[in-house]
């Protein structure tokens, strides 16, 4: 072998997916973003639930059973439920960007994607530089 071919750069590189033990899936309602000093983004992704009681008081009944409940104590209205925290790089987003791209164009042809949660229609969506 002669050394340019020794130090020529590989042709192929096979990448493994391995769950860490730590993987789960999450169900995302939406998300709120920011920079970092280093200017990469946080992006934060919450569900979105009723509130659930904090405590609920049961009557107990003659045979000393727990039956219905008299009272319920938690907060009202909506929580976000903070899921995890994603710190991304600039090159990260833009590959994000183009593989949501690609699925969000799938699913229009699909005719699943018919408005987003905003009320738009993709026609109505902004153009990005992959969908022109």
């Amino acid at each position: 072998m002669s050394d340019d071919a020794a130090m020529a750069p590989p042709k192929t590189l096979e990448f493994h997916l391995i769950k860490a033990q730590s993987y789960k899936t999450l169900h995302v309602d939406g998300m709120v973003c920011s920079l970092t000093p280093q200017k990469n983004i946080v992006m934060t992704v919450y569900n979105e639930r009723t509130a659930i009681p904090q405590s609920l008081l049961h009557k107990i009944n003659a045979k000393g059973d727990v039956a219905e409940a008299m009272e319920s104590k938690g907060k009202d209205g909506i929580v976000r439920e903070l899921e995890a925290t994603l710190v991304l790089s600039p090159s990260v987003i833009l590959d994000m960007i183009e593989q949501l791209e690609f699925y969000r164009k799938l699913l229009i042809k699909m005719d699943v994607m018919k408005a987003d949660a905003k009320g738009r229609t993709p026609k109505s969506l902004p153009k990005s530089k992959g969908n022109k």
